[in-house]
């Protein structure tokens, strides 16, 4: 339920190709933009919650195979998918 209010914003307020940032990111649902053509920033000071949106995320990416992401912690780059 919540997954569809995110769907419905993303989709209203950017389109394929821009940018969306997300400064809570939480869990990750932010994530979506990725299966719907967005480039996605995702930030939250919890590293649980990183942890937990870079697993998100992964799904993301295998069913949107073709988007990029990149996950830096402190500066660094920690994770890399294409």
């Amino acid at each position: 339920a919540s997954e569809q209010i995110y769907r419905i914003f993303i989709h209203a307020y950017s389109q394929k190709g821009d940018t969306i940032c997300d400064v809570f990111a939480g869990t990750g649902p932010i994530g979506l933009g990725l299966m719907m053509g967005r480039s996605v920033v995702a930030v939250d000071i919890d590293p649980k919650n990183i942890e937990f949106c870079k697993k998100r995320f992964e799904n993301y990416l295998r069913e949107a195979s073709r988007q990029k992401l990149v996950i830096q912690e402190g500066g660094k780059q920690i994770l890399k998918a294409a």
